[in-house]
């Protein structure tokens, strides 16, 4: 069922609940504003320890009333530390609102986002949820209990099949779709506590159903320490009442403190979604309370509206919210005292709206000239007629839609071929003439990297909406970070044309490895060798690579680090080794380099252009071959383009899929770039490769030659570090 308006329990509570609420609130007003079609009506109610004092009850007939016919929940903070019930227990409404509305999965994420800084050395890219049972386990004592003559008390820890069976059968259906590690981790006490072996029964009862999800034991004590010395480990952590409630606010130590992640208490009708810190009566009112927990668990809460209702402009504006927050997170300007920063609570709130808006523009505004109706065809330009040129016109051709109407170029000979060529109908040796005459949709470059920059100023400048550029991004990261800088100030589209991760083979192993056909990948080898780099007259292609004083890494290599991107996730760290073969070039032809991904997979790429081309059976179609090894089995890419699977105990096959034939380039990855580019135009959808994540790759790239000079490996963030 899809709705156009969401009716919103909003229970902002005690302390600095309301403060954050509000931002939370202004938010997704604004989000509202954006998306006509996706509007709030906010129904906001009493709870809480003031409602306690002046009601004489923590959750009013009707604030319960207000949740039950609510679309969702937004909560606050609830409680202060010296109101109490006659037990001598804190008010606690979101525990009895867990129990009305069986909101039985508290599901937790615990993620370090850029811009923040982690309690632990080094910033580890943490990213794992802890799924807390809400319902049952020792909390389900609250309001019972036994207490003898004030010299002994009891609680009840309450274990149920159904209970248990459920939230763990969450848990294993999360980690299949986060895919990464696919790795659901049973944090318990079996080996003392009773109720807490048949915990863990139950828990493998349920894991049996999903043998492609790697199932693991810690013990509570143990996690204490797991979650600092060893939080890459874990994927889905699922575990007991208490104990959640215990490991959730140690993880949210280890990632920025408790002002940042969001919690949900989700059921299997209603949703509450609320920040994991608590009311913070020594900072209410002082307007220095960090929201970021806050909004992110609005973002939440549209995520889980989208998936329940089938909308999704919801899911669209639950990722804005993210990453305009994750964008507030890394500007000194709204960082909180928490944080380091001297921003206030509505600073901070005002930062995630400007980066909103902002971000709305770039995937809006910047596509209006596009999809304007008097344009039948896209009309481009493309700057450079050489040999890669040649490739990517005869594949503008192919695009229906599209239409280039002018090349330009500094040699007049090989411009006035190119042109008869491609039937080109104008031509220039001056960028600015061409832009102001031509005013094209959008300017493919096709240069060397050193004019890329340039290239870009004129085209934002002259009014170009977005940009296609050739691979390498730019000469340094400073001009590249420049480019993206450049084109988000002005609301022009960039995108990388990296075309390698469209080549047929890697997107049809990215689909293997989504189906879990050789269960989770963990280490990767990329083999290439091209031949083409010998003798006094080397790459005869593109001979100014023999000029290059960084080579093959930054020209070459780069794609297959990319497609390690693609296939396996962010990079943690990057080693690489280089040598010069061919005496007469300026670069290296010869890299080693080894990543360690997040995710967990360790790649090797091991490439070199002197060495004579491997072998194949069939025509090369690749460039190089790959061996990805899987705790199942493992896939092998042949030269030729094949893909074989080969199963622990030595069952193998080969895989069939369509590669197509007499392309313009191997894998027919230059169309299938060029066509992604102008279908994100006319859909206003995100490139893949999009200038801003593209820095990821090129960063990279530079931390690898500064690891071959320092003989450690770098985290890329180390080059973007710098640039700030």
């Amino acid at each position: 069922m899809n709705k156009t308006k969401y009716n919103i329990a909003v229970l902002s509570g005690d302390g600095i609940g309301p403060e954050v609420v509000t931002e939370a609130l202004k938010v997704l007003r604004t989000i509202s504003e954006l998306y006509p079609t996706l509007q709030f009506d906010f129904v906001e109610k009493r709870c809480g320890a003031q409602c306690f004092l002046d009601t004489g009850t923590e959750l009013p007939e009707e604030t319960l009333q207000a949740c039950r016919t609510s679309d969702a929940i937004l909560f606050g903070s609830a409680g202060l530390p010296w109101v109490r019930n006659p037990d001598g227990t804190e008010i606690a409404p979101q525990l009895r609102l867990r129990t009305e509305l069986d909101l039985y999965a508290g599901v937790r994420p615990i993620k370090l986002y850029p811009g923040v800084n982690s309690t632990l050395a080094g910033n580890p890219p943490i990213d794992y949820v802890i799924l807390r049972e809400n319902t049952e386990g020792l909390y389900a004592s609250r309001g019972g209990g036994i207490k003898v003559h004030d010299q002994v008390a009891v609680d009840s820890m309450i274990i149920t099949r159904h209970g248990t069976e459920r939230i763990v059968k969450w848990a294993f259906e999360l980690a299949r779709k986060r895919g990464g590690k696919k790795k659901v981790t049973c944090v318990d006490k079996a080996n003392v506590v009773k109720s807490l072996a048949f915990w863990r029964r139950c828990f493998d009862d349920v894991a049996s159903k999903y043998p492609d999800v790697e199932k693991d034991y810690v013990y509570i004590d143990a996690m204490s320490f797991m979650q600092v010395a060893r939080p890459l480990q874990f994927d889905v952590v699922v575990t007991e009442n208490m104990f959640g409630d215990i490991i959730s606010d140690l993880g949210a130590g280890t990632v920025g403190g408790m002002g940042i992640p969001p919690s949900g208490d989700i059921g299997d009708q209603y949703g509450l979604f609320q920040p994991i810190h608590g009311t913070a009566p020594d900072i209410a009112g002082k307007g220095i309370a960090n929201p970021a927990g806050q909004i992110l668990s609005a973002a939440m809460m549209l995520d889980w509206i989208a998936d329940k209702y089938n909308d999704k402009i919801a899911a669209t504006a639950a990722e804005l919210i993210e990453k305009a927050t994750v964008a507030a997170l890394q500007n000194s300007d709204y960082k909180t005292s928490d944080l380091g920063g001297k921003a206030k609570t509505t600073d901070f709130g005002d930062g995630v709206i400007k980066e909103i808006r902002k971000m709305f523009s770039l995937t809006v505004a910047a596509t209006q000239t596009v999809k304007s109706s008097d344009k039948k065809k896209l009309r481009g330009v493309t700057v450079g007629a050489g040999f890669f040129s040649d490739i990517q016109m005869t594949d503008w051709k192919r695009i229906d839609g599209v239409e280039i109407t002018a090349v330009c170029d500094i040699d007049v000979g090989k411009l006035k071929l190119f042109a008869e060529k491609f039937k080109i109908p104008n031509t220039y040796t001056d960028i600015k003439e061409m832009l102001e005459k031509e005013k094209p949709d959008f300017v493919d470059i096709v240069t060397r990297p050193n004019t890329h920059l340039d290239i870009t100023k004129q085209a934002v400048q002259l009014g170009v909406k977005a940009i296609l550029c050739q691979k390498p991004m730019a000469e340094t990261p400073e001009e590249a970070l420049d480019m993206v800088n450049i084109c988000k100030e002005k609301q022009v589209r960039l995108m990388i044309n990296e075309n390698f991760r469209w080549r047929k083979w890697f997107r049809e192993i990215k689909h293997l490895i989504s189906q879990n056909i050789i269960g989770e990948p963990f280490y990767a080898y990329f083999c290439i060798r091209r031949g083409d780099g010998r003798g006094s007259s080397p790459y005869p292609n593109q001979p100014y690579f023999k000029d290059m004083k960084k080579y093959l890494l930054f020209e070459a290599v780069v794609h297959y680090v990319d497609v390690s991107r693609f296939l396996f996730g962010e990079i943690a760290t990057i080693y690489s080794a280089h040598k010069k073969i061919n005496k007469i070039i300026q670069g290296e032809d010869l890299t080693i380099v080894n990543m360690s991904m997040k995710s967990g997979v360790n790649v090797l790429i091991d490439a070199n252009r002197y060495s004579e081309p491997l072998k194949s059976v069939g025509k090369p179609k690749a460039f190089g071959t790959l061996k990805l090894e899987g705790t199942l089995g493992q896939i092998e890419l042949e030269i030729d383009g094949t893909i074989r699977i080969t199963y622990h105990g030595g069952k193998s096959y080969v895989h069939s899929y369509y590669i197509p034939e007499n392309v313009t380039y191997p894998g027919d990855s230059t169309y299938e770039t060029q066509k992604h580019f102008v279908e994100c135009l006319i859909n206003n959808s995100q490139f893949e490769t999009e200038g801003e994540n593209y820095l990821n790759t090129f960063y990279a790239v530079f931390a690898g030659y500064q690891a071959a000079d320092k003989g450690c490996a770098i985290d890329p963030r180390a080059i973007s570090n710098s640039l700030k």
